[in-house]
């Protein structure tokens, strides 16, 4: 029965997470200097992109695209991800989660316009 119990609050506490982290990853900012939302950060001065640590040049960035989150079984879920597509060997694809509707678009919109200020791709 404890066991059961254990399997059940970890279960909850990965379900509160992922909401969490998928509706923390709304906030945005953007200056002068950088643009920063979802572990994504846009250096524009050193034409950089850092993806959850991982440091890039803006023109390493190849693609991006949505993707219904993967739990998703009906077709009306709003969670999705956010894939950006990385010239890179090691890990060519990252992921950034949105649960709200209508997020991960403007995100993206947002990561389009921060890329060409820092001198990077035009993904319009």
């Amino acid at each position: 029965m404890e066991i059961f119990i254990g399997i059940v609050l970890l279960g909850l506490g990965l379900l509160g997470y992922f909401f969490f982290k998928g509706f923390s990853n709304t906030r945005f900012t953007a200056n002068e200097n950088e643009f920063t939302q979802g572990g994504v950060v846009v250096n524009f001065k050193n034409k950089t992109i850092n993806i959850k640590g991982n440091l890039y040049n803006v023109n390493q960035i190849t693609g991006m695209r949505t993707k219904a989150f993967s739990s998703e079984r009906r077709g009306d879920s709003k969670a999705k991800n956010v894939i950006i597509e990385i010239d890179d060997f090691k890990r060519p694809t990252h992921k950034i989660l949105f649960i709200t509707s209508g997020q991960a678009e403007k995100f993206m919109q947002r990561l389009s316009t921060a890329l060409r200020k820092a001198g990077g791709p035009n993904f319009k």
